[in-house]
């Protein structure tokens, strides 16, 4: 301690808040007499108390200093202080053995991101541009008990090799802690400062806690914040120009948008004029999903209709109708890296669902829900978005207005072909209390096409979050492409591919959409079960009936009247409801053997939704039977293959046969 003395040039911890101040004239001096490793590890306490806005001196033998002073110059007091080897110390701290790896990989891919991207690169004090502007797109707060040596030690790793996006502060120093927490209003203190615990918490005021004995979701962030590059402003502007702004020239003359005459039809339904129907507008439209991927529309209905709908999908979160995304998906649809722990007996160590439901906490995402048909009574406001979208795709899919050459459209035409249905209607609340946000994905896994998302929310800005981020077109892109915000009456398209990853980010108020996937008649008409889940969660794209669409996808005439028969039963009945008759109705396809069978019952447990039939059901009883024989002793024959449904499995039938 002798070693160390601390002059206090001003206020004491208040200058070092905020990451935007980055104060170089107040603070804390700290002078080094030589390189112990305790001197050196006290100094590294006191300066990553501060922030940064310390100031380190180490004292040479000869007498002179050599100093570091302030954020700018020298984000990190690791410079010229650390301890020996720090990532190695951290194979003593439990739950953190093969982070060492880990760190090492972000560290590696970070640089790799920089100069992948003309960056200089200079870790940890963050990559820069030559012009040395700081392009890190946000920050970690990591609150740590610097008393307790193994929340110490992942500090000071966190804090050496990414200082860039951490900011290390004492949990014991509640004032200190008290005054960074205003950035992110609504984290409780005591979730923040724990004892022998280390905290992380992000700009959007999303909270990590138990990162002391589980790194996992520590170590996603912060391979985000390491490697996320920001979108090329100039190339966004260009995009902007010269593909979204002539469509808002174009809404601009059409007379406020709107004409109340009708256009020549399309197939064999006319449709209502809009301002985006005409060669002009549609070409600008296929232009952008050729040359961007994706396209922004804006006043996208007219006034009162979007106005219709954002009254019906509020009326739909206040009303208790939707449901939570994380509950309606399950453990185990995010992944494999989301899955459960097998090791850890399927427990979720990480709480990447935040099980308790703790405010702010940090969760896979934090949706909520409702899927809404043609026919849904709750939201017959939505009809007309749905009926607006069937049109846009017709009109992008006939060939009278191609318009522009095919080559400059891209072949969005071919791509569009075949698109004979489109799922129910997802309309969704992003909670703006808990930050809700949704984390980077592709479309893939549902088969479509295109993806439309329809935003309903007034006096949308910035600083409200929300925005939807898209990566470049590379699925392990880590830049930037753009951030569109979610303001009332716009329209995103974009292809439901590898093409486009794109995320949520974490919103500050009641957020609210409507999502439609476009699917071809041939993929949504494919697989075991598809009649059931063709019935229940999709509807023919305008003009075609569901019996129209059905022969599209190439079904056979009885597999289409059958359908057709089963969609008027359906028609006005109640989700529940309809789930039951289809259950009741539909034949299922085994399985097991394979065969279409009326005759049958559902699983349970790993066999929960397929279907199995009387004669395989049957052989999994006898199996069973077989087996609990065998365990005293009673031998029996085998039950042919066929017959058996897995032995082995928990499977059990909802009901009776």
């Amino acid at each position: 301690l002798a070693q160390v003395t601390i002059h206090i040039q001003a206020r004491r911890l208040q200058h070092a808040a905020p990451r935007s101040l980055r104060p170089s004239q107040h603070g804390l001096n700290v002078k080094m007499g030589h390189s112990s490793q305790l001197n050196e590890f006290l100094a590294w306490a006191v300066c990553s108390g501060t922030g940064g806005a310390g100031h380190l001196s180490k004292v040479t033998p000869d007498g002179s200093a050599r100093q570091k002073q302030g954020y700018e110059e020298a984000s990190l007091p690791f410079q010229e202080c650390s301890l020996a080897d720090p990532l190695a110390m951290l194979k003593s701290v439990a739950g953190w053995q093969d982070a060492a790896e880990e760190l090492k990989s972000i560290y590696a891919q970070a640089r790799l991101a920089c100069t992948s991207s003309g960056l200089v690169a200079d870790l940890p004090e963050w990559p820069r541009t030559k012009a040395g502007r700081d392009l890190a797109l946000e920050s970690l707060l990591v609150v740590a008990d610097l008393r307790d040596t193994a929340s110490a030690i992942i500090a000071q790793v966190l804090r050496q090799n990414f200082g860039g996006v951490c900011m290390v502060v004492d949990g014991n120093d509640l004032d200190a802690v008290g005054l960074l927490l205003q950035r992110t209003p609504g984290v409780p203190l005591s979730c923040a400062c724990r004892q022998n615990g280390v905290t992380a918490v992000l700009d959007a005021g999303i909270f990590i806690a138990g990162i002391e004995h589980n790194p996992k979701l520590l170590l996603f962030e912060l391979r985000y914040l390491a490697t996320t590059m920001p979108a090329d402003l100039e190339v966004v502007v260009a995009r902007h120009q010269a593909c979204f702004e002539p469509l808002q020239h174009l809404r601009r003359q059409s007379s406020g948008g709107y004409a109340h005459s009708r256009k020549p039809h399309v197939g064999a339904m006319h449709f209502v004029s809009h301002w985006w129907s005409c060669p002009e507008g549609l070409d600008l439209i296929a232009g952008s999903l050729a040359a961007n991927k994706y396209a922004i529309v804006d006043g996208f209905l007219p006034q009162e209709a979007q106005d219709a709908c954002a009254a019906a999908v509020q009326a739909l979160y206040d009303g208790g109708h939707m449901v939570s995304g994380l509950a309606e998906q399950g453990a185990d649809s995010h992944g494999r890296f989301w899955a459960p722990d097998p090791g850890a007996g399927a427990r979720d160590e990480a709480d990447a669902r935040n099980a308790a439901g703790e405010a702010r906490k940090w969760t896979l995402h934090g949706d909520h829900r409702v899927w809404l048909g043609d026919d849904d009574e709750r939201a017959t406001a939505l009809r007309a978005l749905t009926e607006a979208l069937d049109e846009l795709l017709r009109r992008l899919q006939a060939a009278d207005v191609a318009g522009a050459p095919g080559a400059s459209r891209g072949g969005v035409r071919e791509r569009l072909g075949g698109i004979d249905f489109r799922e129910h209607a997802m309309a969704t609340c992003y909670p703006g209390a808990t930050r809700s946000r949704y984390l980077r994905h592709c479309d893939v896994s549902r088969g479509a096409v295109l993806t439309a998302i329809f935003y309903l929310n007034q006096d949308w800005t910035e600083e409200d979050g929300g925005q939807l981020r898209i990566f470049g077109e590379a699925p392990t892109s880590s830049r930037v492409k753009d951030d569109i915000l979610p303001v009332a009456n716009r329209l995103l398209l974009f292809w439901a591919s590898e093409e486009v990853p794109h995320e949520v980010r974490a919103t500050s108020r009641d957020r609210f959409t409507v999502t439609v996937w476009f699917k071809r008649a041939a993929e949504a008409v494919q697989g075991p079960n598809f009649l059931m889940d063709l019935l229940y969660r999709h509807n023919a794209v305008r003009p075609l009936t569901l019996l129209e669409a059905v022969r599209r996808g190439g079904c056979s005439e009885g597999i289409a009247q059958q359908a057709a028969r089963l969609a008027a039963l359906l028609l006005g009945r109640g989700e529940e409801e309809r789930l039951a008759l289809l259950r009741a109705l539909v034949p299922g396809i085994c399985r097991q053997c394979g065969d279409s069978s009326a005759e049958g019952a559902s699983g349970t447990g790993e066999y929960d939704g397929h279907w199995f039939c009387r004669c395989c059901w049957d052989g999994w009883k006898s199996t069973s039977e077989l087996c609990g024989r065998r365990e005293v002793g009673i031998a029996a024959d085998p039950a042919p293959e066929k017959n058996t449904a897995r032995a082995e499995s928990s499977a059990s039938p909802k009901g009776e046969v």
